[in-house]
C-alpha cells in the first residue's frame, strides 16, 4: 500500500520516511503477504477467496489516508487469524460408518470381478495409490486414470498415501481401507478439449492392442472374430479424434490440474485444503477447489 500524503505534497513530502502507525500497518501487510505467498494454496479455498481479494485491494491501494490506518490495522489483524488458522489446521476425518465396511469391500470385489469378465479397461476399477517420498510402479497407473479424464473417489490418509478409486461399485471407505483420513472427496482433471480427444485416442488405441492379444490368445473362431471386429471399431474412433486433433499433440511438460472437492459422506472432511493441496501437488499436480465443494 501507499500513503496518500506522499502523493498529495509531492517531491516535498519526507519520501521514505514512515510515522510509527505507517510502519505498523505496512509491518501487518507484509506478514499477511507472506503467509499467502508461502501457501499459495490459500488462494483457492472458496470460503476465503472474498478475504484475499480484500486484501489485494488494500495492497494495491496508493491513497491510504492517517485517519484509515486504525481500521486497516484491524481488517489485516483479522485476515492474518483467518489465514493463519486455515494453515495450521490439519484435521483428521474418521469413517462414520464403519460397521458398513466389510459389506462395502465386498460389493467392491465383485464389481471388479464383473469388470474384469466384461473385459473393461483394467485402470476402471481398480484402488490405486499414490505415495510421493517413493518411486513406487503404481504411479504411472495413478496417473493414467486421472488422464481418463472421468471423476475419481479421492483420500489422503494417515499414512501418507493419496488413493484414487473409480465411483462405480465402490466407496471413500473402500480407497482408504478404513483407515482415518486428511481429506477426502472428488478429483477431477481439469478439461481441455484437444487433450481429452488424444487421450481418448491413446485409450482407444490401447485398447485395441488388448483385444488383438485376446484374439491371439483364444482358439474358439467366433470369438476371435468378435475381439478383431471391436479392435478394428475403435481404431476407426481413434483415427476420427487423429483427423479432428490435425496433428496436435500435448505440449511437455504440460501442467496437469486437477479440480477437487470434499464431497465424501463417509468422513465429511472441512478444512483439509492444506494437506490435501499439498498431497497432490507431491503427486505433480496443480490443484484448483470445486466452488460446489459439499463440505467447507
Amino acid at each position: 500500500m501507499k500513503f496518500a500524503r506522499f502523493w498529495k505534497y509531492g517531491f516535498l513530502s519526507n519520501w521514505g520516511s514512515y510515522s510509527v502507525q505507517e510502519r505498523g500497518v505496512l509491518q501487518k501487510e507484509s506478514d499477511v503477504a507472506k503467509l499467502l505467498q508461502n501457501n499459495n494454496w490459500l488462494c483457492e479455498v472458496q470460503k476465503i477467496n472474498p478475504l484475499v481479494k480484500k486484501f489485494l485491494v488494500i495492497q494495491t491501494s496508493n491513497s491510504v489516508t492517517t485517519d484509515e490506518i486504525p481500521g486497516l490495522g484491524i481488517e489485516l489483524d483479522d485476515m492474518k487469524k483467518t489465514f493463519t488458522d486455515m494453515v495450521g489446521k490439519s484435521p483428521k476425518f474418521v469413517n462414520h460408518q464403519p460397521d458398513a465396511l466389510v459389506g462395502e469391500i465386498r460389493a467392491h470385489l465383485a464389481s471388479r470381478t464383473q469388470a474384469r469378465n466384461n473385459r473393461i479397461h483394467p485402470n476402471t476399477s481398480k484402488v490405486i495409490s499414490y505415495k510421493a517420498d517413493l518411486r513406487n510402479h503404481r504411479a504411472e497407473n495413478f496417473h493414467a486414470m486421472i488422464a481418463t479424464g472421468q471423476k475419481a473417489l479421492w483420500v489422503y490418509d494417515v499414512d501418507g498415501y493419496l488413493s484414487i478409486g473409480d465411483p462405480q461399485g465402490n466407496k471413500h471407505s473402500v480407497v482408504a481401507a478404513g483407515k482415518e483420513v486428511l481429506g477426502a472427496g472428488i478429483a477431477q482433471k481439469k478439461s481441455c478439449q484437444n487433450t481429452d480427444m488424444y487421450l481418448a485416442m491413446k485409450d482407444q488405441l490401447s485398447r485395441a492392442v488388448a483385444l488383438d492379444n485376446e484374439a491371439a490368445l483364444t482358439s474358439v473362431l467366433k470369438d476371435k472374430q468378435l475381439y478383431k471386429e471391436n479392435a478394428d471399431s475403435l481404431r476407426m474412433q481413434a483415427n476420427d479424434f487423429k483427423k479432428a486433433l490435425n496433428g496436435w499433440t500435448p505440449p511437455k511438460n504440460s501442467e496437469r490440474v486437477i479440480v477437487l472437492d470434499f464431497d465424501s459422506g463417509h468422513y465429511a472432511p472441512r478444512d483439509a485444503w492444506q494437506a490435501s493441496t499439498k498431497a497432490w501437488n507431491d503427486a505433480g499436480y496443480k490443484v484448483e477447489w470445486s466452488s460446489t465443494s459439499k463440505f467447507t
